[in-house]
């Protein structure tokens, strides 16, 4: 026979204890009372002693301390914080997808991409990036400084990174298009393709009918392909059918709230979608930590 007690504080406790039987069969004088100590609870403290910046990540050291008391196991479980935006935006990006992000300057039109880039590369997916902002010295820098290493991914084969300007802002040799962009090696053999400024490579001769069908044909052949437009580059009615028929739409925004500038991701559209999606998605940029999720951005 036992019994479980559970005592919230720390001390001596008294507990009194008899033995009762209904027929009488047991003496009525078989009880007493025990006295049981308890400790103060012991309380676990983790202290972050350094963190210095290595050449594919973040090194940091740090010490954990168990109070005064009893030997015990602590099992500690740590890792990467996660920015969620997975768990907002339906868990996976469709496959043979359309994807629009839209914006004008400054709204974080770019980041969006840098960001799926590090998080699909980072599960197995291959993928090619062509920028129209950044040289690809300059591109890869600045995601590095948001905690992305891209480095390695692209010595490994799973990322390719191309740049309007090259390496070094050299001059391009000639005019360059989202077709050409399409029809390209890297795009052929990437399953995610994302341009970023899609908008400024559009081309001249061409309606928004041919275009769009175009687009589906190669997202058709088993691609994702995520464009970056500025809708002030865009012909309206083109944008118009291009977002009728894109499986996700992102319209990013910006405000002041309080004298602080406030970033939301508008999930405009989003189709296929293999969990909750989430409306408006609040976020930030911090160093080392890249795109983080604000839940206080969001009314």
């Amino acid at each position: 026979m036992s019994a479980e007690f559970s005592f919230t504080t720390a001390g001596d406790h008294i507990v009194n204890w008899s033995v009762f039987s209904p027929d009488g069969a047991v003496d009525s004088n078989l009880s007493g009372s025990i006295q049981i100590p308890v400790q103060p609870s012991q309380v676990i403290s983790i202290e972050i002693e350094s963190v210095e910046i290595a050449d594919e990540g973040i090194d940091i050291a740090w010490a954990v301390d168990l109070s005064e008391g009893r030997e015990r196991l602590v099992i500690l479980d740590f890792g990467v914080i996660q920015d969620s935006l997975g768990q907002s935006m339906g868990t996976a990006i469709p496959n043979r997808a359309l994807m629009l992000v839209c914006g004008g300057i400054g709204s974080g039109k770019s980041i969006i991409g840098q960001r799926m880039s590090f998080g699909m590369t980072a599960n197995d997916v291959r993928v090619s990036l062509f920028t129209t902002e950044l040289t690809t010295r300059g591109w890869l820098e600045q995601v590095s400084s948001l905690g992305y290493y891209m480095d390695k991914r692209i010595d490994e084969g799973s990322f390719h990174l191309i740049s309007s300007f090259g390496v070094i802002a050299e001059p391009a040799e000639e005019e360059v298009t989202i077709l050409d962009i399409l029809e390209s090696p890297a795009s052929k053999e990437a399953e995610v393709v994302i341009i970023d400024r899609a908008s400024e490579l559009m081309p001249e001769e061409m309606s928004g009918k041919e275009l769009l069908r175009l687009l589906r044909k190669f997202t058709s052949e088993g691609r994702t392909l995520i464009l970056t437009i500025d809708p002030d580059e865009m012909d309206g009615d083109a944008l118009r059918d291009m977002k009728n028929s894109a499986e996700i739409v992102l319209d990013m925004m910006t405000a002041v709230v309080g004298g602080q500038m406030v970033r939301t991701v508008g999930v405009t559209r989003f189709l296929r979608a293999a969990g909750p999606v989430t409306e408006r998605i609040g976020w930030k940029v911090m160093p080392e930590m890249g795109f983080i999720v604000d839940i206080t951005a969001v009314a």
